[in-house]
């Protein structure tokens, strides 16, 4: 939970406002690689926003709890999870975002078969970057031809 101090802090900083009811339910782009954001920012920006272009949460201080606030988004076209604490058991925090575009899931705990059930499940992607076990890379790469309409950036665990 957020300080009054905090909130305003906040809404200065990612909204150039200091009144709540300026704050857009749509922004074009949130976070960045490696930022200091952390679940309770994401609960700040979650509480008004609820369509993100563009989402960068990679190598944040998000931790597994603050990934299920990404269930009040609506809409998000280019989500990068990549380095999170994002797991076969804690994927219904994306499940709903159906737009999705690109996903980057890199450097995560997301099995092979859980990739798949991604890929299944979010038919719009044109863009996808997953982490595999050695072991799994051939899968991977079989992903390319059922998906021609789809780019993978493949790394080895």
């Amino acid at each position: 939970m957020l300080s009054k101090s905090q909130e305003k802090h906040l809404l200065q900083t990612y909204f150039n406002t200091k009144n709540s009811k300026n704050i857009p339910t749509h922004i074009s782009q949130f976070g960045a690689p490696d930022a200091d954001t952390d679940d309770a920012t994401l609960f700040f920006i979650t509480k008004y926003v609820n369509s993100i272009d563009r989402l960068v949460l990679r190598g944040s201080f998000v931790t597994a709890d603050g990934l299920q606030l990404l269930k009040k988004i609506t809409q998000v076209y280019f989500l990068d999870l990549g380095s999170m604490a994002l797991n076969d058991d804690n994927l219904d925090c994306i499940l709903h975002l159906t737009m999705l575009e690109e996903l980057h899931i890199r450097h995560t705990e997301v099995s092979v078969n859980a990739a798949e059930m991604l890929l299944k499940n979010f038919p719009h992607l044109n863009s996808f970057g997953v982490h595999l076990y050695e072991a799994d890379m051939p899968r991977g790469e079989a992903w390319k031809e059922t998906y021609p309409n789809c780019e993978f950036i493949l790394s080895r665990r």
